[in-house]
């Protein structure tokens, strides 16, 4: 008993030690914020234009203000929300709603919803192309992105990626194509792809 006691003590003033001697990376906890409400959580997205932080909780996104931390609204008849993105030259913010497969576009100022628009089955990530001024919903049981024009909110068309897509990466190439990394876990296996969307200003083509 004695010489577990003195290993235990011994095993933690190594991990005291190891925690000293480790380097401080500069982040820290400035404030905890409680938000009302059950059900899960999923993305948090930083406007930091707009100074709002949308928090996806359940059927609704929380929307906080990104100085102060305090609640200035929410966006609810967001059900299984996942992924929120805003495009703040047309004053329009879009959310999947994985039950209802379709994406909620909001009014940046108000909060309220505009309108919706249906895509593949269980939209999860999201995201805004300055660009090209699309957005793009990734459909996690679709195998494929559906394409939004930001400007009046309408579907332009959808791109075969292939894969359960519902996490991604991208970046926009010096002729407005859209490279895209995306993950996978079909058939109960982990794996990544990637893919190009070729677009253009005027007229995108979906492959």
């Amino acid at each position: 008993m004695k010489r577990t006691f003195a290993s235990l003590l011994l095993f933690a003033g190594l991990v005291e030690a190891k925690a000293v001697a480790a380097p401080q990376s500069g982040y820290h906890i400035i404030k905890k914020v409680s938000l009302p409400g059950s059900g899960g959580w999923d993305y948090v997205f930083v406007d930091a234009l707009g100074r709002r932080v949308y928090v996806s909780h359940s059927t609704q996104v929380e929307v906080l203000d990104a100085d102060t931390f305090e609640p200035v609204g929410s966006i609810p008849d967001t059900p299984g929300v996942h992924g929120i993105t805003v495009a703040p030259e047309f004053g329009r913010g879009f959310i999947t709603a994985g039950k209802s497969d379709s994406v909620v576009i909001f009014d940046l100022k108000s909060l309220k919803p505009l309108s919706e628009v249906k895509v593949g089955r269980k939209p999860d990530a999201i995201l805004y192309d300055p660009a090209t001024k699309h957005v793009y919903a990734m459909n996690g049981e679709s195998d494929s992105a559906s394409v939004i024009n930001a400007a009046d909110g309408k579907l332009i068309g959808t791109v075969a990626l292939g894969g359960n897509n519902s996490g991604y990466t991208g970046t926009v190439t010096q002729n407005n194509n859209i490279a895209m990394s995306f993950t996978s876990a079909n058939a109960g296996s982990a794996w990544r792809g990637a893919a190009v969307i070729a677009t253009s200003q005027r007229k995108p083509r979906m492959g």
